[in-house]
């Protein structure tokens, strides 16, 4: 971590022999999911930067990487290649009741939740090259493909705007 200034440089993992990657913040700011590799499998971990306290939340010889938090810190999205291709799980933030939210025989990755939780953004191949699509949350239907061209639509991502006295 660092502050906005540049001071107080802090290394907040320090596994040795693993390959730490894709920092995702909690949306309160006091944890950090990430992918840890330590030569037997890529799990997902949660560092609370409070107490120092290290959990894995996922333990699976397959490659599992790429958390997101939902708005309200309760769950995770992620990528697992659990069942042989990547497709996107659900998981609760103290690492219990995994479910599927994606599954096919394409490429399903980039989970991101939308900014009222109610949907996730994600990348898929599902039509032949890679699009964008969106899942709801709330009901039990299909994705919705939001692109559909030749070249290769990624890196799904939501923002949320703003608006203060109507600017």
């Amino acid at each position: 971590t660092i502050e906005a200034d540049g001071t107080n440089l802090t290394k907040v993992t320090t596994t040795e022999n693993a390959r730490e990657y894709a920092p995702a913040w909690s949306p309160d700011g006091s944890k950090i999911a990430y992918t840890r590799d330590s030569g037997n499998g890529y799990n997902i971990f949660v560092h609370d930067l409070q107490s120092g306290e290290k959990t894995q939340l996922t333990n699976n010889e397959a490659r599992e990487d790429f958390p997101h938090w939902s708005p309200d810190g309760s769950q995770l999205v992620f990528r697992s290649f659990r069942d042989g291709d990547a497709e996107l799980y659900l998981i609760d933030s103290q690492g219990s009741n995994h479910q599927k939210l994606t599954d096919n025989d394409a490429r399903d990755t980039g989970g991101t939740w939308s900014p009222d939780g109610e949907n996730i953004a994600f990348n898929s191949n599902r039509s032949g090259n890679m699009n964008l699509y969106t899942r709801s949350m709330s009901e039990q239907q299909s994705a919705l493909e939001l692109t559909d061209n030749p070249a290769s639509d990624a890196s799904a991502y939501w923002d949320s705007l703003k608006v203060e006295n109507g600017n």
